[in-house]
């Protein structure tokens, strides 16, 4: 049971999406590129760990509202067409 509860542990630090790192604190980032493929970074320099979740969370908040401008974008163009 020790041993099955410490690979629970190891497998969430793994997925972490704010993590430390040499002398700073970095958030991951995934990003959806226009072809369809997909770009996965970090960002970092921040001082605490809430600092990173803040940022990403305001990224994240920004890149869906990009994502959602493109589909009506395309979406609208789509209409036209028809």
């Amino acid at each position: 049971m020790k041993q099955k509860e410490t690979q629970q542990e190891t497998m969430s630090k793994e997925k972490r999406v704010v993590f430390f790192e040499g002398k700073s604190w970095y958030h991951r980032t995934k990003e959806l590129q226009d072809d369809l493929t997909t770009k996965y970074g970090k960002k970092g320099g921040f001082e605490t760990p809430e600092e990173a979740e803040k940022k990403r969370k305001v990224t994240g908040n920004m890149k869906k509202d990009t994502r959602r401008s493109r589909e009506i974008s395309r979406l609208q163009k789509c209409k036209r067409q028809m």
